[in-house]
C-alpha cells in the first residue's frame, strides 16, 4: 500500500486594487487569500506535503505600475506559504501576463527559471504545465523570445477563429511543440517507472469540466497524451471560476473554483486534497466543492 499524503490548492485569486463588482471581488480577494494562508500555515496545513496555486494571482490593472503594486501586495501573503519541509508551487494564468512575463517568472522563482516542470512526492510525479506558453495576451516587453511566442499565439488564435470554435478567445492558450514533447516524455517515463501522475495547469481541457469557452487551444493534442497513458490520475485546472468536474478515460478532470468569486459570507476559499492508495479526497473550503474520487487500481 502506498503511503498517503495531502496538499493544499487554490485558484484564481485575481487580486487588484479595484472596486469589487459581484460576483467578482477584486479587492476583497486579498482578505480571502490572507485567511487561506492563515489556515494553511496553521493546524489545518501542518501535515501538507506542498501547496500550489493554479494561476491568476492578479487581475491586471490599468497600468503596468498599478499592476506591479497589486503583485507586490499579493506576494506578501504568498511568500509566507513555503515551509522548510513544505514547498509551494505556482502555475501561470492568463491574467498573470498583464505583468511582464520575464520579471514575473523571476519573482515566482520557478525551478531553473522555467514555467513548466515536474516534482515528485512519494510514488507520484506531479507535472506543472504552462498553457500561456503561446498566448495572445503576453505583455509587451523587450525579450524577443516572448514576442515570438506571442506572435505564434496570435497565429494559432486566428486559425481557430476561422473554425468558429467557442474556445477561440484571447484568454486561452497553448503549450507549444517543445513543451508538449517534454510533457509526453514525462508521462511516458512516469509510466515506465510505475509512478502515478497528477497534472496541474491553468486552463481546462474539457468543456464538460466547466465551459466550452474556457478550454485550451491545444486540448486535443494534450488529451492524446492522456489517452495513451495508464498512469495519469487527474488533470487539475482553474480559469473557469464556477469550477467543474468530468471523468474521461480513467482521468479525473477537476476545475477548481476561483477565489475571486468566493461568497463574502465565507472567510476564504481553497481545498485540501488527500491522496491514498485508491482514492483522491477533496475537502472544499468556502466555495470549493468536496469530492471523493476513485483512483486507478494498481
Amino acid at each position: 500500500m502506498e503511503e498517503a499524503f495531502s496538499f493544499g490548492v487554490f485558484a484564481d485569486i485575481q487580486y487588484a486594487m479595484k472596486e469589487d463588482k459581484p460576483p467578482k471581488y477584486y479587492k476583497s480577494s486579498l482578505s480571502f487569500f490572507e485567511n487561506c494562508v492563515r489556515d494553511l500555515n496553521g493546524p489545518k496545513g501542518e501535515n501538507l506535503s506542498f501547496t500550489i496555486q493554479l494561476g491568476d494571482l492578479i487581475d491586471g490593472n490599468e497600468t503596468v505600475e498599478l499592476t506591479e503594486k497589486d503583485l507586490t501586495t499579493i506576494m506578501d501573503p504568498l511568500s509566507r506559504l513555503p515551509r522548510e519541509n513544505r514547498p509551494h508551487y505556482d502555475v501561470l494564468g492568463n491574467h498573470c501576463l498583464r505583468y511582464p512575463r520575464t520579471k514575473l517568472c523571476k519573482i515566482l522563482n520557478f525551478p531553473n527559471g522555467r514555467s513548466y516542470f515536474s516534482f515528485q512526492v512519494k510514488n507520484w510525479n506531479f507535472i506543472i504545465l504552462d498553457h500561456q506558453y503561446h498566448s495572445s495576451e503576453i505583455a509587451d516587453e523587450e525579450d524577443k523570445t516572448y514576442q515570438k511566442r506571442k506572435e505564434k499565439g496570435q497565429e494559432i488564435l486566428e486559425k481557430l477563429k476561422l473554425t468558429e470554435v467557442p474556445n477561440a478567445v484571447t484568454w486561452n492558450g497553448a503549450l507549444g511543440e517543445e513543451q508538449l514533447s517534454w510533457f509526453k516524455n514525462e508521462v511516458e517515463t512516469s509510466e515506465k517507472d510505475g509512478k502515478s501522475v497528477g497534472i496541474f495547469s491553468h486552463i481546462p481541457l474539457l468543456r464538460e469540466a466547466g465551459s466550452n469557452r474556457h478550454v485550451a487551444w491545444d486540448h486535443a493534442e494534450v488529451l492524446e497524451v492522456l489517452d495513451a497513458s495508464n498512469c495519469v490520475e487527474f488533470y487539475m485546472a482553474g480559469h473557469y471560476h464556477e469550477g467543474g468536474y468530468h471523468y474521461r478515460n480513467n482521468v479525473h478532470h477537476i476545475t477548481m473554483e476561483g477565489m475571486l468569486q468566493n461568497d463574502p459570507q465565507n472567510e476564504t476559499s481553497y481545498s485540501i486534497i488527500s491522496v491514498n492508495d485508491n482514492k483522491l479526497t477533496i475537502e472544499g473550503i468556502g466555495n470549493c466543492t468536496s469530492r471523493d474520487l476513485e483512483l486507478r487500481k494498481k
